[in-house]
């Protein structure tokens, strides 16, 4: 049933039974928008309070539901603080999704990462026990309790809106118009087929002149076998017939991905977003016969561990733009903590 409403929230099914659901969609929609609204206007006029911290906070978030990349940009962006720029700093994530925490925890190596509803208790603890000098919130965009100093947004380049509806009538968590509260744009996913990130800036611009753009994309590492933990180049997958396995916002890409290494994609098992994989799902996965290996995520491989897959490991990379996000951390830790 989820699957079903998502793909009428993007407009993939128009038939009567979809066009009646729309009807619903769009009226729960103004609802929600007419919400967020309030609670914009409300922080705005001090009524609703943001707290700060004695620590620099930085936010990482979009304006659309899932498959930006937040969680692989906060990762490089806390080792960015952590290895270049010699800073103490700790995650911070609400921990919707096990799948998204434990891919934090093994990835951050020695920064600390805290989960929780409450931000700003999180950035509280991170400061007082383990000494942090900045909080980055991982997918911190909607969240306003915690008062920030740099609002960092990212915008799938290959679907930066999707068909521009508000949830749930469509994937804008809020109108694009909010773009006027981030200091910083990523545009991801700009090596995918068909986008085109000039249009993008320019748009955005439109909302907030002289707004700095960043270019990203996933860059693929190495490949670890799920059940022995080895790692292998990515040299093996090429010619090789392979199945993937997913569960995330975006399937296309990393099936695109996947085929720019060199493999042959025969199939793909794309579930919803966070999906729980039942042992049904898993029978059908280790039944495949047709491929030569399977190959997931890494945010599904907390899900799939005994079974006989391997995960590709991706990294954030910033393609244009580096420059101006070293300059802008750097001139935060210029001025006195507020």
């Amino acid at each position: 049933m989820r699957e079903y409403i998502h793909s009428i929230m993007l407009d993939k099914r128009n038939n009567v039974p979809a066009y009646l659901i729309k009807i619903v969609l769009s009226i729960l929609a103004i609802f929600y928008l007419f919400v967020i609204t309030a609670r914009d206007i409300l922080y705005r006029l001090g009524i609703f309070k943001a707290y700060r911290v004695e620590a620099k906070v930085i936010s990482v978030g979009n304006l659309t539901l899932g498959g930006t990349g937040k969680t692989p940009f906060s990762m490089m962006l806390a080792k960015l603080l952590n290895d270049e720029m010699r800073r103490s700093p700790a995650v911070l994530t609400r921990g919707y999704g096990m799948d998204e925490k434990e891919m934090l925890e093994r990835n951050l190596g020695e920064v600390p990462l805290f989960v929780g509803p409450d931000r700003v208790e999180s950035a509280r603890a991170a400061i007082s026990t383990k000494k942090v000098d900045t909080i980055i919130l991982d997918d911190g965009f909607q969240h306003r309790r915690l008062a920030r100093d740099l609002n960092i947004l990212l915008v799938d380049a290959g679907n930066p809106f999707g068909n521009r509806k508000i949830f749930p009538r469509g994937i804008l968590r809020e109108p694009t118009s909010s773009v006027k509260r981030a200091d910083i744009v990523v545009l991801t996913k700009t090596d995918k087929t068909g986008c085109d990130p000039d249009a993008i800036k320019r748009e955005l611009s439109g909302f907030k002149p002289g707004l700095v753009f960043l270019e990203a994309r996933h860059r693929p590492e190495y490949l670890m076998s799920i059940r022995s933990g080895e790692r292998a180049g990515l040299e093996i997958i090429k010619g090789k017939k392979a199945r993937l396995v997913s569960s995330i916002g975006d399937p296309d890409y990393f099936e695109e991905t996947v085929a720019s290494l060199g493999a042959i994609v025969t199939g793909h098992f794309k579930f919803p977003d966070h999906h729980d994989y039942r042992e049904a799902d898993l029978a059908v996965i280790s039944d495949d016969k047709e491929s030569e290996m399977i190959i997931t995520t890494e945010k599904d491989a907390v899900k799939l561990k005994a079974q006989s897959v391997y995960v590709l490991h991706i990294e954030m990379e910033i393609t244009k733009g580096r420059e101006e996000l070293v300059a802008r951390l750097n001139s935060l830790y210029n001025s006195q903590v507020s």
